[in-house]
């Protein structure tokens, strides 16, 4: 019995606002769509948060989703162009382009649930 990695569910308070912040600002496309659990190419995934609460038994009261404790990683080809696009929708920064210890230039923001996403040049 082997088992092996699928993808990352990402629980969410408001899934069309996160889908949006995926789809029209990170660039991600959608594979499926099933309005309350949404799966992007590349295997990342967001899901309501009340839904998903159910299934393990509990009742979401609010709680706050991102708590600085999880890092999503994306690279892009022109981090410039993003960090650019970034700015003009308003995504709230944690830093602009930053070159890491390793050489990597990085931006680093918050979701619309206040998750990190890190932003990495492709090179």
């Amino acid at each position: 019995m082997g088992i092996r990695f699928r993808n990352v569910i990402l629980l969410t308070s408001d899934i069309e606002k996160s889908k949006n912040f995926y789809c029209n600002i990170i660039g991600l496309s959608i594979k499926q769509d099933f309005k309350t659990f949404v799966l992007f190419e590349g295997n990342f995934s967001i899901h309501t948060a009340d839904l998903f609460y159910e299934y393990i038994d509990k009742q979401y009261h609010g709680e706050k989703m991102g708590q600085n404790n999880l890092d999503l990683y994306f690279s892009t080809s022109d981090l410039l162009s993003m960090q650019e696009k970034l700015k003009d929708a308003g995504i709230p920064f944690i830093h602009e382009i930053r070159k890491q210890a390793w050489g990597e230039s990085i931006i680093r923001i918050y979701d619309p649930d206040g998750h990190i996403v890190e932003i990495g040049d492709a090179d």
